[in-house]
């Protein structure tokens, strides 16, 4: 016809006999029976199918993009997203610890008392009439300062017992914390890291009308 090739279909009947022409198919017709309106195609080479195809408009589907089926309902046809490169977040992260060094915060310098701590002996001593030489944590036979009598013989045990002077308790400091303050060595650099997946690079139109 006047618009390009076309394909008539002729009837007839079982004996032969012609019963008309039927449908003229027109190279729109057949483009848009090959190629209808959401068709995909892809090439091997740089082809661009609105000068393949006249009278059809394609859009090409965009540049370093991989495929990935949209819902049965056609609700998210045509949508885009991902990315090639990740970044983990904390919670990607997998567990682990880090080793960490500190020092409790100073408390100031402090003392204790003897605490429930003992010293205890003795020794022989001589001993003679008026002599009161016994005193704080020494006494005779266990007492402190006694009164003696007169002996030119080892008689009596000069004892020793730190805690008739020495009495007390250490100083309560009571339940008490220390707070530790600082933070471990830093590492990482929090750089995307590469997810692409292998691929082979092809040219891929779809049409638009």
């Amino acid at each position: 016809n006047s618009n390009g090739f076309g394909i008539s279909t002729y009837a007839f009947d079982k004996n032969g006999k012609f019963q008309g022409k039927k449908k003229i198919l027109t190279e729109d017709d057949i483009a848009d029976m090959l190629y209808p309106v959401g068709i995909v195609v892809w090439f091997a080479q740089n082809k661009n199918p609105n000068n393949l195809f006249p009278g059809t408009s394609w859009k090409y589907i965009g540049e370093n993009r991989t495929v990935r089926l949209a819902a049965a309902n056609g609700s998210n046809v045509l949508s885009t997203g991902g990315n090639d490169t990740k970044w983990l977040s904390v919670n990607q992260i997998p567990k682990h610890s880090h080793s960490f060094s500190a020092n409790t915060s100073n408390a100031g310098g402090h003392n204790h008392s003897r605490g429930d701590m003992n010293i205890t002996g003795y020794l022989p001593s001589v001993i003679q009439h008026g002599d009161d030489v016994f005193g704080g944590a020494f006494a005779r036979n266990g007492q402190n300062k006694p009164a003696v009598d007169y002996t030119d013989h080892w008689k009596e045990l000069t004892t020793f017992d730190a805690s008739r002077t020495w009495t007390g308790h250490t100083s309560w400091g009571g339940e008490h914390i220390h707070n530790v303050s600082g933070t471990t060595s830093e590492i990482g650099k929090g750089e995307g890291f590469d997810v692409t997946n292998s691929y082979v690079m092809l040219m891929g139109w779809y049409r638009i009308s």
